[in-house]
């Protein structure tokens, strides 16, 4: 699983927080995101901010 243009993820499960670097500042990845959850049931409740 990956979207296209997230790099450098950084993942602190203890504080349930992961944190990377997007190529486009502008793109929707918060609706890429939804799209994997639709078959990862674990990625549902998750949000970009």
């Amino acid at each position: 699983m990956k979207i296209d243009g997230v790099t450098d993820i950084q993942t602190d499960t203890q504080n349930r927080v992961c944190s990377f670097k997007v190529a486009d500042p502008d793109g929707d990845y918060q609706a890429k995101l939804a799209e994997f959850a639709k078959t990862n049931s674990h990625l549902a409740e998750y949000e970009i901010q």
